[in-house]
């Protein structure tokens, strides 16, 4: 009798105690879940933050797989949530990979990108992060084209950049078959094929072209490539977060509250100089 009561009083009492400790914890709202309360937090503690998951693919020197800061949006982004009590994750994905891996809600975010009315339709765009300029880059040895609307390059063959945004005027053009475009999954092949004379002109970020050239080209082959000053577009460059994810709307607030701070201190200005100090033109 004595060896059967002391186990049983020792469950008695451990199960009030669970008892009294899980009604100390604060209940959730009405209708509400705990993970309701807090959809953005892990279970390791109250303040912890699961990781922003950031699908991007190498476009330096805004994105850079390799390195600590993951290149100029990379730094600014990770400032950002770190100071808000988020980790960030990069994953460095081609760039179909990572369209889809944030339209299906694997990534929170997809970076750097523009923002159209189509890719509203299943983002939250941020506000402006810099601005980016478009411009065709060419053969050194072939003149400058002249034209005032996309259309009059109807004879060159332009390569493109598969899933890539190239503005509503161009996309329009392209899909109406009234300029020729070749498509194809890299950005540094597309180079290539100027170098080749396969295409005649190739539509890409200044910054970024002038980087895949210094990055994949000898200095002879450097030599031959430039840019026409032209821009096909200056639009902003943005943070797209996905509308698949239930957090989506609020980790866009989160970003772009960050980003003022940074603009109103001077800090994103410092960190954008390296870019628009060497590029203002």
């Amino acid at each position: 009798m004595f060896l059967l009561y002391r186990p049983i009083t020792r469950c008695i009492v451990l199960a009030m105690l669970s008892f009294v400790w899980a009604t100390s914890v604060v209940p959730a709202r009405a209708g509400q879940s705990p993970s309701d309360q807090h959809p953005d937090k892990v279970e390791m503690g109250e303040t912890a933050h699961r990781n922003v998951v950031v699908a991007t693919g190498p476009w330096p020197p805004y994105a850079v797989e390799d390195g600590m800061s993951h290149g100029t949006l990379g730094k600014i982004l990770e400032i950002v949530f770190n100071r808000a009590g988020y980790g960030v994750e990069f994953q460095f994905h081609p760039w179909p990979r990572s369209l889809k891996d944030s339209l299906e809600g694997t990534a929170d975010a997809l970076m750097p990108a523009y923002c159209s009315a189509e890719r509203a339709e299943n983002y939250f765009c941020s506000d402006e992060v810099v601005t980016g300029r478009m411009v065709f880059f060419r053969l050194r040895e072939t003149p400058p084209v002249s034209w005032e609307k996309i259309t009059d390059l109807a004879e060159m063959p332009i390569g493109a950049t598969m899933s890539y945004y190239y503005g509503d005027e161009f996309q329009a053009a392209e899909a109406a078959g009234e300029i020729r475009v070749i498509r194809i999954p890299s950005d540094v092949t597309n180079m290539k094929l100027l170098l080749k004379g396969r295409i005649k002109l190739y539509p890409q970020d200044a910054l970024v072209g002038d980087e895949i050239i210094r990055a994949h080209f000898e200095p002879e082959e450097q030599a031959l490539l430039t840019h026409d000053n032209k821009s096909l577009h200056d639009r902003p460059i943005h943070v797209l977060f996905t509308r698949a994810n239930p957090r989506g709307e609020h980790l866009t607030q989160v970003f772009n509250d960050g980003l003022e701070k940074l603009r109103k201190s001077g800090e994103l200005d410092a960190l954008l100089k390296p870019l628009i100090g060497d590029h203002n033109h």
